[in-house]
């Protein structure tokens, strides 16, 4: 009935054009009909209308009467065609948009999946009757309401900030969440908030869809079957969702850190932050796996009870059946045992390289595995030299094969050798060396190394030679003095008796070495010299010291002799000696 009338009112709108001079607009009016066949149902009316019109507009140019000027009239005439097919383009967009609208409408309203809508503040404006099944709560109970209606508290306030911020932003969230129901009972599901933004690009409602329970659940079964095998798992294993929301952590996670799965999950595993890691620390590692990258290095993080401790983590996606990354799971190690050891051995690495005694390291069949700096520093050798090579590099070719195979039978039976070589340069000079070598076992008692401290001892050996050649000069000329020289220790032994003494007292020095002083001397002087030399033991000083003084002294065959005896003290060693 609607499509006649609409028909009748076209074929009025031609007849008045036919009365009317040409003129005068008169094709116009054709716009009204396709405005009408907008309500119609058939989707053929509105071409249908547009076409109907324009072929009533082109007719009436040919058969109204005439009037106006001609360009006037063909201009009227193409205006009144273009303005029936931009109205009629313009209702069947409108009436596609629409249908797609209702289409839509219907869509959500029969999902099984639960489905709200939101103003920009979060006040529910919509849900579909999937998501008052799931959640239990009545229309007019949810509509006006906020969506933390639904809050489980299982989360903390920075997961739902976070969530806040990045729909606010204009960017979708997904995640999974415990939410709970009005009659208090918690259930898990995966959500998808979406912004919906006006022409502006202003955000004006939020847009929430909860994944199917069967969907869910088979989720949560591959979770469970992978969990079995993760729970057994040394190492703590965490996993997360693409948002970085914890979904679960093994035993030995909790054995760690002092956290329970049911106190993190749903948390964000910056619970653990120490803030010994900068921002930039993390912004990298989040950076490396959200691209798609495993990720691995060693960090400080925090326990339950505020302890720091060393891990070294491995983090990796997971990637779903489209091969979108769905989770993340991290491998994580306490090594704040390991670390602190390898601290020390590189501190000892340190004192080591840094020794002014020359350290060299070998395997067990004598090949060099370490030299510190020192030892280049002395033979001369770059490192890339010895590394690989023999100690026999440094031979001089003075000291005797035997005595090599002496050293190297020692030392491979498990027992250190210490003794000097007389070594070569990289240039040739020749140098001493005072060398300890000590042989190192494993566990099962197998000698694994070697290790070597050497001394370059060429100066002390230059020194010690000098200072022989000094002693036996000096010894010679104590030795040849024609006056008496006897020394004697603290104890008033005698400790040296010269030729010059021997012609004396007619002693030979071996008959005297060790025994008293007193013997040289006369029954009325040794109590005199026995008091002085208590005072001498209690003071360890000579009074008055270089003073000459005449005494009586007695000789080997019972006979006195008259001397100037002069006395001073010495010390050698750390030993006081008094000198006659």
């Amino acid at each position: 009935m609607s499509i006649i009338l609409t028909v009748g009112l076209s074929i009025v709108i031609f007849v008045v054009d036919l009365m009317i001079p040409l003129g005068v607009a008169g094709g116009v009016p054709h716009i009204v009909p396709i405005l009408l066949s907008y309500k119609l149902q058939d989707k053929k009316a509105i071409p249908l209308f547009a076409i109907l019109g324009s072929v009533f507009t082109i007719i009436a140019f040919f058969l109204s009467p005439p009037g106006g000027e001609i360009w006037k009239v063909v201009t009227n005439r193409f205006l009144a065609l273009f303005a029936i097919w931009v109205v009629a383009i313009a209702c069947i967009i409108i009436k596609k948009e629409k249908e797609k609208l209702h289409i839509l409408s219907d869509a959500i309203n029969q999902s099984p999946n639960p489905v709200s809508i939101t103003d920009k503040d979060g006040t529910i404006e919509y849900v579909n009757p999937a998501f008052l099944q799931k959640t239990g709560y009545s229309k007019e109970e949810l509509l006006g309401n906020n969506p933390r209606i639904l809050k489980s508290g299982k989360h903390s306030a920075e997961f739902y900030r976070e969530l806040w911020e990045t729909i606010k932003s204009g960017n979708t969230w997904e995640g999974n969440i415990f939410n709970r129901r009005k009659n208090g009972t918690l259930y898990w599901e995966s959500l998808q908030i979406s912004p919906l933004k006006n022409i502006q690009g202003e955000v004006t409602h939020f847009f929430s869809l909860r994944l199917l329970d069967k969907q869910m659940e088979l989720a949560n079964k591959d979770l469970i079957k992978l969990s079995h095998t993760l729970d057994q798992v040394p190492q703590a294993v965490l996993m997360t969702d693409q948002k970085g929301f914890i979904v679960y952590a093994n035993p030995a996670f909790k054995e760690i850190t002092g956290y329970s799965l049911n106190e993190v999950i749903g948390m964000n595993p910056n619970v653990l932050k120490s803030e010994a890691q900068t921002s930039e620390f993390y912004e990298k590692l989040w950076r490396t796996i959200s691209t798609g990258k495993s990720w691995k290095g060693e960090l400080f993080n925090k326990k339950k009870n505020g302890e720091l401790y060393k891990e070294r983590a491995v983090i990796s996606p997971v990637y779903n059946d489209d091969n979108k990354i769905s989770h993340y799971i991290a491998l994580r190690e306490d090594i704040t045992e390991e670390s602190q050891k390898t601290d020390k051995l590189k501190k000892l690495s340190l004192i080591v390289d840094g020794s002014p005694i020359s350290i060299l390291i070998t395997d067990s069949s004598g090949n060099i595995e370490y030299v510190n700096r020192r030892l280049l520093e002395t033979s001369g050798y770059s490192l890339n030299e010895v590394l690989g090579n023999n100690p026999r590099m440094f031979k001089s070719g003075e000291t005797p094969v035997s005595h090599y195979k002496s050293l190297w039978s020692r030392i491979t039976a498990g027992h250190a050798w210490r003794g000097v070589f007389r070594n070569k340069r990289k240039n040739g000079e020749l140098y001493w060396e005072s060398v300890l070598i000590t042989p190192f076992a494993d566990e099962e008692g197998e000698i694994t190394n070697f290790v070597a401290l050497k001394e370059d001892i060429s100066e002390k050996k230059q020194l010690e030679s000098t200072l022989i050649a000094h002693e036996r000069l000096i010894h010679s000329v104590i030795k040849n003095l024609k006056e008496g020289l006897i020394i004697a220790n603290r104890y008033g032994n005698i400790q040296m008796f010269n030729k010059g003494a021997e012609e004396i007292f007619g002693y030979k020095a071996g008959e005297v070495l060790e025994k008293p002083v007193a013997v040289l001397m006369d029954e009325s002087l040794k109590e005199k010299h026995n008091a002085g030399f208590a005072r001498f033991q209690k003071r360890h000083k000579i009074l008055p010291q270089n003073a000459l003084m005449e005494v009586v002294g007695k000789k080997k065959d019972g006979t006195h002799v008259p001397l100037e005896l002069g006395l001073t003290q010495m010390e050698q060693r750390g030993e006081v000696l008094v000198i006659g």
